[in-house]
This record gives structure tokens, sequence and C-alpha cells, in this order.
């Protein structure tokens, strides 16, 4: 359920301020920002990468979801936004074992990249592990997915760490 901003109007000197002006401008608004809409999601098992492709990560856990923004069954690769505004996200990906390049991608609505972040390595004999982050203007009913790319010289696929991929997004405020 998306939740209501609304803004306050003008008000002269000596004009009524009624309860229900109250509720909806001070009390509706004072609750939103105290529970502004937000999730972060993880995963319960680990999602395979192809050597050198593009991969959208699946979130099948909820550490919380105070919007509705995430569905654990359908379409569990999205974040999808109830509530129009300026959101801050980010994920984190991680790989079991090392490949020489990792990467971890912000995309909205199936098409559009809003953040990249790359980690290289030279040794496969440790985890690794890269964050990206975006702060984005989003419509209701817009989607943000993690995407990862992975290349390492072995050709093999890697498997995301369970414990360090996750995503999530945080409404900060109105766009305008």
């Amino acid at each position: 359920m998306a939740k209501t901003y609304n803004t306050v109007p003008d008000k002269a000197a000596g004009d009524t301020f009624t309860e229900a002006m109250w509720d909806t401008y001070v009390k509706d608004n004072g609750n939103n920002l105290i529970v502004p809409a937000s999730c972060r999601v993880t995963q319960s098992s680990g999602t395979s990468l192809s050597d050198n492709t593009e991969t959208t990560v699946a979130f099948a856990t909820e550490a919380w979801d105070t919007d509705s923004m995430h569905d654990t069954v359908t379409n569990n690769s999205r974040i999808t936004i109830q509530t129009t505004g300026i959101y801050v996200v980010t994920a984190g990906l991680a790989v079991t074992s090392a490949t020489e390049t990792l990467d971890a991608m912000l995309r909205v609505n199936g098409s559009t990249y809003i953040a990249r972040a790359r980690d290289s390595v030279t040794s496969s004999a440790f985890a690794q592990y890269v964050n990206v982050s975006a702060i984005y203007s989003f419509t209701a009913a817009d989607y943000v997915e993690l995407r990862a790319y992975q290349d390492n010289t072995a050709n093999s696929s890697r498997t995301t760490d369970t414990t360090y991929t996750w995503m999530a997004a945080a409404w900060v405020g109105k766009a305008s």
C-alpha cells in the first residue's frame, strides 16, 4: 500500500486549523516519516552466475518491507516502488570463490542502468564482495533489480554468497 505524503497548504493568520487538517497534514505525514517506505531483501539460496554473462539476482527473504515493495515468490528479483519519490537504493554482491571481475549493477524497469560497481582481483583464494548504490527518482510501479556479472579465465560459474548478497531501498523524500 503506497504511503501518501500530503503537501501542507498555506494558511493566513487567523485561519482555523481543524482536526481533519491535523490528521491529514501533520499526523499522517509524521507517521509516514517515522516509518518511511523501505525494504531490505536477502537470499536464502545462492544464484549461479555463469561466466561472462549478466544475471539477475533473486531474493526469497525479506529482512523488512514497510510498503509492500517486494514479493518473495512473484518477480522476487524486484523491489517495486509503491510510493513515488526519491530513494536510496543499495546492494551488496558476493561470490563464494573469487573471480577475476565481479560487477554489481542496479537496473530500473528492465532496461535503465543507474549504477555499476566493479571489483577485480588476481587471486582466487578468497571470496569476493562489491557494493553498489544510487539515489534515484522513482514513480509508483517502477522496479529496480540487482544484476551481476562475473568473468574468469577458467570460464567457470560462481555462486553468490547468501550472507553478503542483498538489496535495499529507502524513501528519502518527494521529488518536488
